[in-house]
């Protein structure tokens, strides 16, 4: 037997001959991860909406992303409160209900058998994905439809307890990350006393804006200058990897950074995020090096920027072409202690950082495992692996 013997694959469309005033909300395939739809809030008239809004879906089928690339994203559709139309990217698979329970389909769509057998399916030059074909031909041994029930209610049960454990590792996360960036605003309250507050300019020992060179990239193994962009920048002021390396002979053609700087995220969707620099480097246009005078610790500047990180994503709303330049960054207001406190201030926030980056990568691997645990049993369940009145009884 195969999937397309218990389903109905596609078995609706928006037809080319709809009014284009008709109005819906359409989903993308960029609107479903994680087996949820997140619907978007906003509607799209016909006249107006993609030539891929097409597919129709209704309560109780399964949506198939053909685009991917280790394995297809799958989710049940849900109750439509309002008019509702899909990509093409997405397969639907509507269940024949004298013989497939809606809930076990989908189960079944994402367990890792079937996400392989389309893996190995994929075709296409740039963009591979799979054909309706491809998903149909899937084989399934199909227990009896109360079998198929009992399992979709045990894989209910189990889908219930990760998603409570999310919601109570993702709130976890919120409050630590909350409580660290509370205590970082205290440490720069300028109403402390003994607190100095000045423009930024005043502790400057220079500035420089990055740029992106027209020259080939180095041979890793003889030396190399490492070029970064804002998409090297991640969480708490840490800098991931460079996008490229130049050869050390071009250094004449690149913006040198200096070690010990900070590096300033100044136009772009992650405008006013920054990183600390511990080496010599360049980046492009959209990064300025900063790199205090002997008053300022770099990392004591650090720190203040980045509480100050949303302040100047707010500020360079108000402007015509979203920027922080060089003279707006001079000009912020930033506090200055004597050279010991900020050294003291310094160890006290890093100790904190790495005690929250330790938190939350603890945090998402508890996620991580309770999802692997999840695929482990959706797989054996719906290849009959698994006895779920056994398991329940274990469990």
């Amino acid at each position: 037997m195969r999937l397309k013997d218990i389903v109905s694959l596609n078995p609706d469309a928006l037809k080319e001959s709809t009014p284009d005033n008709y109005t819906f909300r359409y989903v993308d395939l960029s609107a479903v991860h994680d087996g949820v739809i997140d619907y978007p809030r906003s509607a799209v008239r016909f006249g107006e909406a993609p030539t891929r809004a097409r597919r129709l879906a209704r309560e109780g089928d399964t949506l198939i992303a053909t685009v991917f690339a280790k394995a297809p994203e799958v989710a049940s559709v849900r109750r439509l409160d309002f008019p509702t139309v899909f990509s093409t990217g997405f397969c639907v698979a509507r269940p024949r209900p004298e013989i497939a329970d809606a809930r076990y389909v989908t189960y079944l769509c994402a367990s890792v058998q079937f996400g392989q057998f389309e893996a190995a399916r994929l075709r296409g030059v740039g963009i591979p994905s799979v054909s309706p074909t491809d998903i149909g031909a899937f084989p399934v041994e199909l227990p009896p439809l109360q079998e198929q029930r009992r399992i979709a209610d045990y894989l209910d049960e189990q889908s219930n307890h990760v998603s409570q454990l999310k919601a109570a590792t993702l709130r976890q996360s919120s409050l630590s990350r909350e409580r660290f960036e509370s205590a970082l605003v205290q440490h720069f309250a300028p109403s402390r006393d003994g607190i100095e507050e000045l423009e930024l300019r005043r502790v400057l020992s220079s500035i420089k804006t990055g740029s992106t060179p027209m020259i080939p990239e180095a041979d890793p193994d003889h030396g190399f200058i490492p070029w970064y962009t804002p998409t090297s920048i991640g969480a708490y002021a840490t800098l991931g990897g460079p996008v490229r390396k130049f050869p050390q002979t071009s250094s004449d053609q690149l913006t040198r950074f200096n070690a010990d700087s900070i590096l300033v995220v100044g136009i772009g969707e992650s405008i006013g995020n920054v990183a600390y620099l511990d080496h010599s480097a360049a980046g492009n246009q959209q990064l300025t090096a900063l790199r205090p005078n002997a008053s300022m610790l770099t990392r004591y500047l650090l720190w203040q920027l980045w509480v100050k990180r949303s302040e100047h994503r707010e500020q360079s709303s108000f402007t015509r072409v979203r920027i922080l330049n060089n003279e707006y960054l001079k000009s912020v207001r930033i506090v200055r202690v004597p050279v010991e406190q900020q050294a003291s201030v310094v160890r006290t926030i890093d100790t904190e950082r790495e005690r929250l980056s330790g938190l939350l990568a603890r945090l998402a691997s508890r996620i991580e495992l309770a999802v692997q645990r999840l695929d482990a049993l959706t797989s054996l369940a719906v290849t009959g692996q698994l006895d779920v009145t056994t398991a329940r009884k274990a469990a």
